[in-house]
């Protein structure tokens, strides 16, 4: 089905501005972007990593310690789980 009039395959396109390099243009002329840097020191992290934390020291699991002394005055304390 063919319809009258010009359709959207014309070899003749009429000449239109592009609207993105202008807004471009405008853009740089504005702002110029920073290049880009870490929001913290690489060497202070790679530093930090190298330290363990304090619940790290032992590299065991929670799963396979026994429960230590019960503080005073809870419910492990006086017998209740």
């Amino acid at each position: 089905m063919r319809l009258s009039g010009d359709t959207m395959t014309t070899p003749e396109q009429p000449p239109v501005q592009d609207a993105a390099t202008d807004s471009v243009a405008d853009t740089e002329k504005k702002a110029v972007i920073a290049p880009f840097s870490f929001p913290f020191k690489p060497s202070e992290f790679a530093q930090a990593k190298k330290d363990q934390a304090w619940h790290q020291k032992g590299n065991k699991h929670g799963h396979h310690k026994t429960p230590g002394v019960a503080p005073a005055g809870t419910r492990r304390s006086m017998g209740k789980r």
